[in-house]
């Protein structure tokens, strides 16, 4: 990651390696029928300096997130045939990262940067 404390930056890595591991799975293989994925996006039209949508989706107990969508085809591998397609199905939220580097889930606010472990020393010993 080039910069470490750039919200945006860290937005684009996390949806790149979600879409990554998602198309890592695919194909599927049943018997004589595959999944296919035929395409993975995100649809990002959350503005990251709207306080007070973001404000609202605390106080309504929501989620700051992105939808990840996705094109498949079930395919029946003998013929090479497309059985049935799917357009624009949703298949996955990310949490999209705040410009104060922190999430909102279900109303609370997380940052991660004050969840990290203490290092062991004296004031975590137990006598």
């Amino acid at each position: 990651m080039e910069n470490a404390f750039d919200y945006k930056l860290q937005n684009q890595e996390i949806q790149k390696a979600l879409t990554e591991s998602i198309k890592s799975i695919f194909p599927i293989k049943s018997g004589n029928r595959e999944l296919r994925l035929v395409k993975i996006y995100t649809k990002d039209d959350l503005d990251d300096n709207d306080f007070p949508l973001q404000k609202e989706i605390k106080l309504n107990r929501k989620s700051w997130q992105i939808p990840v969508y996705a094109n498949f085809e079930i395919v029946d591998t003998t013929t090479n045939k497309v059985i049935d397609y799917k357009d624009n199905y949703k298949i996955a939220y990310i949490p999209k990262v705040t410009n104060r580097f922190s999430v909102i889930i279900d109303g609370n606010e997380y940052q991660v940067t004050n969840q990290f472990r203490r290092k062991s020393g004296v004031y975590s010993r137990i006598k």
